[in-house]
């Protein structure tokens, strides 16, 4: 049966939507290694990590990754401008 259902796959990063989200997911880990003003807390750090894990094991978990906590676009790029 999971041969069969796409979303249960993980992502291809030759299609157009898997690229966007590997886009988000270098600008995560760019905004995660320069030094920053506000530190992230153990619960953030660990909740980034469990959406990254499982939106890469599988394709329905990337939109819980690109609307979570530590993934939000306009918090990287708040982190990323300085």
């Amino acid at each position: 049966m999971q041969t069969y259902v796409d979303e249960w796959f993980s992502p291809n990063f030759l299609k157009l939507k898997s690229c966007l989200f590997s886009a988000l997911l270098l600008a995560v880990l760019l905004a995660l290694g320069l030094p920053r003003r506000d530190v992230l807390r153990a619960r953030e750090v660990l909740l980034l990590l469990a959406t990254m894990w499982m939106a890469l094991r599988s394709v329905r978990h990337i939109p819980i990754f690109c609307t979570g906590h530590g993934a939000d676009p306009q918090r990287i790029g708040t982190i990323l401008a300085g």
